[in-house]
């Protein structure tokens, strides 16, 4: 069998999708993927292992793009004669669903996160919820990653058959073997041994929220506390210029991307993730099986993982306060840190890439009865 795995921009498929692409590839089928290569990390790499088809998705709405990418994914889909085709990310499972429409082709669509939710803006639900309920007719499988995504999936959508997958999955026995010298690597960054280290990861967007930690920290007025930023984005000069007008110049280190986060995380005392929407956060699940206390938004996704009290402490996005209290007491009580640490590790273990794997393996089975 023949399947397509499509993503808005290639860099999806290196980073969360390798191992279920592995694993079909073990069971026979034939994967290709489809997806924008402009300015890919990974481009190279990729293709050593797989035909890949350059679409040119766009990352924002523009509709011109967006036909384009329709007419080419529809001609790319109606030659290749799939069996199946995946489609991962928002743009790109626009398009792709749109072009499959009359086709025999299977349609499977990973929703890693809806745009609309509870608590979202008003235009949040009137934009993407529509487009969502409207294409879900022509998709044969969705795979949901929330429990709050698969109830309103499940619910009010059309999809032929709803799944709740547990992520993309993560391999916690390898990320905690993980071997990384604490002192080194902070001397590598600027942040003293006896330091709070405070770690983030993720793009540099106002969805990511890094704002309230420099406010919070801020209001702190710690010198003992170092935040560490690993992600690029479009904020990056507008929170450098927030640090300097916080007084944090020298306590707070943006490193852009990094090869070695879970290097990072093991240097770390408590990740911090404060983010407005999730999916299922792949930083937060990897930081759980390093070992790290979690302190992260209360919002879908997040609360799938964390625990409150007890891997963490689960704040309001916008609770500066809040946020800056649940750092304190990290910062005053290694018990209560060693504590959520254990617990997270148990906790993640339902995460783990061989039961997503497992999981997936069953929508696969059911949809196309290999």
């Amino acid at each position: 069998m023949n399947i397509l795995y499509v993503c808005t921009i290639i860099d999806t498929a290196h980073a969360f999708l390798q191992p279920h692409i592995e694993m079909l590839v073990r069971k026979g089928f034939t994967v290709e993927l489809a997806a924008n290569c402009a300015n890919s990390l990974f481009f190279n790499k990729l293709r050593t292992k797989y035909r890949i088809h350059d679409i040119p998705f766009p990352r924002d709405i523009s509709m011109p793009q967006i036909i384009q990418s329709y007419k080419e994914i529809r001609r790319l889909i109606e030659a290749g004669e799939y069996d199946c085709v995946h489609v991962h990310t928002p743009i790109a499972s626009f398009c792709t669903r749109i072009a499959c429409r009359g086709l025999k082709t299977k349609v499977i669509y990973t929703a890693h996160g809806f745009h609309f939710y509870r608590g979202a803006s008003f235009k949040n639900w009137l934009l993407y919820f529509p487009v969502e309920w409207y294409l879900s007719r022509y998709t044969d499988s969705l795979i949901t990653i929330n429990r709050e995504d698969f109830q309103i999936a499940r619910q009010v959508f059309k999809s032929a058959v709803v799944h709740y997958v547990s992520g993309v999955g993560v391999d916690t026995e390898g990320l905690f073997n993980v071997v990384a010298d604490r002192v080194s690597k902070r001397n590598e960054i600027g942040v003293p041994a006896d330091a709070f280290l405070v770690l983030s990861v993720g793009e540099l967007n106002e969805n990511k929220n890094h704002r309230v930690v420099l406010e919070a920290l801020a209001d702190l007025r710690d010198p003992e506390i170092h935040y560490v930023v690993c992600g690029r984005g479009i904020l990056m000069e507008k929170l450098q210029n927030m640090v300097t007008e916080c007084g944090l110049d020298g306590k707070v280190h943006f490193l852009g991307h990094r090869s070695d986060v879970v290097e990072l995380m093991k240097a770390a005392d408590v990740f911090v993730h404060p983010s407005f929407r999730e999916g299922l956060p792949v930083a937060v699940m990897e930081s759980m099986a390093v070992g790290l206390p979690v302190i992260c938004s209360r919002s879908r996704g997040n609360i799938d993982l964390i625990e409150d009290k007890k891997g963490g402490y689960l704040i309001r996005p916008t609770d500066k306060n809040g946020l800056a209290s649940a750092i304190a007491i990290m910062k005053a009580n290694e018990l209560i840190r060693k504590e959520m640490s254990k617990y997270n590790q148990v906790a993640i273990k339902k995460f783990d890439v061989k039961n997503v794997l497992l999981e997936l393996e069953q929508v696969y089975q059911d949809l196309l009865a290999w």
